[in-house]
């Protein structure tokens, strides 16, 4: 299969970004929500294992990941994916913690009118027509031409929601918790602002087998829907989840 370059891009480009970052002091929080778009697993876990790495020499920072994906892809779970694909020992997993599911959130998309492509399908199109099944054009150029589509297409847009990894949302509960209550109260049992929902709706049962690894001990953090209360944070173990110090 053909891989797409500009996602091998994406991937030197944060790793650069990492190696900048470990120059300052201030960053006390790595997070790459990007990273869910690069073209396979084992980069992304590259990517997340020499930001620990970073966390460990350093010891000044700490990292927020995500799981590469929600749902199973490419016959693997992501669960035990992530668990088999931070191959590091306890000394730098404490420096990390993951979050899971994905969140459904009210945000809506931002997008550039001229790089949007609207596929327009000749149904009514005789078999000895030579006139093409379907025609692709500009949204910018459909206003124009077709203005009743244009505006049908855009109201479609505006109702599309858009599904973002944890990580940056984690990031900001982080910063909130520890202005609010201090950095002793732990980032977890707190509600999420414009998430209507997680993408998978996790119970107490499927939560037993993220917060314990029997393997590896690699915990991952549950973010939960509860009837009354909304999304929450409900986990706030580090990855070292057999190391009673720092699980």
């Amino acid at each position: 299969a053909s891989v797409n370059p500009s996602l091998n891009v994406l991937f030197y480009d944060l790793d650069l970004g990492l190696k900048e970052i470990a120059k300052l002091d201030e960053p006390t929080l790595l997070a790459f929500p990007d990273a869910t778009s690069l073209s396979s697993d084992n980069d992304f876990y590259s990517l997340f294992k020499n930001a620990l790495v970073q966390c460990h020499d350093l010891q000044d920072r700490f990292t927020i990941l995500d799981t590469y994906r929600d749902v199973e892809y490419d016959g693997k779970d992501p669960i035990a994916s992530l668990r088999s694909g931070i191959s590091l020992d306890i000394n730098y997993l404490k420096y990390g913690a993951v979050y899971f599911p994905f969140l459904e959130t009210v945000l809506k998309y931002t997008y550039d009118e001229s790089k949007i492509d609207v596929i327009i399908s000749n149904k009514t199109r005789a078999l000895s027509n030579t006139e093409p099944l379907s025609v692709t054009v500009k949204l910018d150029t459909l206003k124009a031409s077709n203005n009743a589509l244009y505006e049908k297409i855009k109201a479609r847009i505006a109702n599309l929601t858009v599904t973002l990894p944890p990580s940056s949302t984690i990031a900001g509960i982080y910063a909130t918790v520890d202005a609010n209550r201090g950095v002793w109260k732990a980032p977890a049992n707190v509600s999420l602002n414009n998430v209507t929902e997680p993408t998978i709706i996790i119970n107490d049962q499927y939560q037993d087998g993220l917060n314990q690894d029997p393997v590896a001990g690699k915990s991952i953090n549950a973010i939960r829907k509860f009837t009354g209360k909304g999304t929450m944070v409900w986990g706030s173990r580090t990855l070292a989840g057999n190391d009673n110090e720092w699980r």
